[in-house]
């Protein structure tokens, strides 16, 4: 099942990449557009099965679509858009299968202000 939410993350996340360099977007357009579609999908996924979302988790979920959004933004233009769309797919998908495979997570924050009103 992670493997092809992996796969589902790297597709949305590349797809809405290239449609949004072709418009002519800037980076920051870019980035935002290609992650809120990449995570928009399995955020549904998991409201739709009564779960709490992957990206409200520690996993590294939105950090693996950064990944490769800024591979196929910085490779396209030398590798041309075939190849740095291919080349992107992999890396969100083996960020993600990697840090799922060693259980790598981002670090959390704890909030002390909480025990300490206690």
């Amino acid at each position: 099942m992670n493997a092809c939410d992996a796969i589902g993350l790297a597709v949305f996340v590349v797809d809405a990449g290239v449609k949004s360099i072709r418009q002519g977007y800037n980076m920051p357009q870019f980035l935002f557009v290609s992650i809120i579609t990449g995570v928009g999908g399995g955020v549904l996924r998991d409201l739709f099965c009564q779960r709490v979302p992957v990206i409200l988790r520690k996993e590294v979920y939105a950090s693996a679509g950064v990944a490769g959004a800024l591979f196929l933004w910085f490779a396209h233009p030398y590798l041309g858009m075939t190849i740095a769309t291919y080349g992107a797919m992999a890396v969100v998908f083996f960020v993600r299968m990697i840090s799922l495979k060693y259980d790598m997570n981002l670090p959390r924050v704890e909030d002390r202000s909480l025990n300490s009103m206690s």
